[in-house]
C-alpha cells in the first residue's frame, strides 16, 4: 500500500485559547508508506501585548517620571525606581515560569532584561546626581566657614575693616569654589540630559526596532 498525501482540509478552529493555527500540510514521508502532517501554532499576540508588554511600558513611564522630582525628593524617586524594579522582575519570574524552558534566549527574555535596565540607569544616574549636589553642598559648608574672617570678639567686627590680603584670599576663595560649583553644574546638566532625552531616545528606537523584528518573525511564513 502506498499513502499518497493530497489536500488536508482542517475542520478546526484557528483561533484557540492561548494559540492559533498558522498552517497545516500534509507531505510524503522520506520512508515508504509514511505521510507526514506538518502542524504549526503560535502563541495569540493580543494577550501577550495586553499582559506583559503594556504593564512593562507602563511601568517604565512611571518610573521615567521620577527624573522630572524636585531635588530634596531624593527618597521618593530611589523608592519609585526600586518599586518598578521589584514589580519587573516579578513579572519576570512569572512570564519565564509560563514559558517552557529553552537553551536560547527568547524575544520575550530580551524584551524583560531591557524593560529591567531603565530603572536600574535612572537610579545609577540619579545617586550620581545627588552625589555631585553633595560635594557642592560641602563646598559650600567648607567656603563659609573660610571666609568668616570677622572675629567675633571684636568690637568693630561689623566695620569694613579688611586688609588687601584677606580681600584677595576671598577672591581666590570664590573663585575657586564657584569653578567647583560651575563644573559639577555642568556634569548634573549632563546627567538630566542623558536621564530625560537621551536614553528615552535609544528606548524608544530599541521598541520599534523590536517590535519592528517580532512582527517580520511572527508573519513569517513556516
Amino acid at each position: 500500500m502506498v499513502l499518497l498525501p493530497t489536500n488536508f482540509t482542517y475542520s478546526g478552529p484557528t483561533d484557540l485559547t492561548q494559540f492559533t493555527v498558522k498552517s497545516i500540510a500534509m507531505t510524503r514521508g522520506k520512508q515508504a508508506g509514511k505521510v507526514v502532517v506538518d502542524l504549526v501554532i503560535q502563541r495569540r499576540l493580543l494577550s501577550i501585548v495586553l499582559t506583559t508588554f503594556v504593564p512593562t511600558i507602563i511601568l517604565n513611564i512611571i518610573g521615567h517620571m521620577s527624573n522630572y522630582f524636585k531635588e530634596f525628593f531624593f527618597e521618593g524617586l530611589m523608592s519609585l525606581n526600586v518599586t518598578v524594579m521589584l514589580v519587573l522582575t516579578t513579572l519576570f519570574i512569572s512570564v519565564s515560569a509560563s514559558l517552557p524552558p529553552t537553551a536560547y534566549i527568547k524575544m520575550i527574555d530580551v524584551w524583560l532584561i531591557f524593560n529591567l535596565l531603565k530603572p536600574f540607569i535612572d537610579i545609577i544616574v540619579q545617586t550620581y546626581i545627588e552625589s555631585l549636589r553633595e560635594a557642592d553642598g560641602k563646598e559650600e559648608d567648607e567656603k563659609k566657614e573660610k571666609m568668616a574672617w570677622v572675629d567675633e570678639e571684636s568690637p568693630v567686627k561689623k566695620n569694613d575693616l579688611r586688609s588687601k590680603d584677606e580681600k584677595n584670599q576671598q577672591k581666590a576663595m570664590t573663585s575657586f569654589y564657584a569653578k567647583a560649583a560651575k563644573k559639577n553644574e555642568k556634569k548634573i546638566r549632563i546627567c538630566k540630559m542623558f536621564a530625560r532625552t537621551i536614553y528615552p531616545m535609544f528606548c524608544i528606537i530599541f521598541v520599534v526596532l523590536f517590535w519592528a523584528t517580532g512582527m517580520v518573525v511572527y508573519n513569517k511564513e513556516s
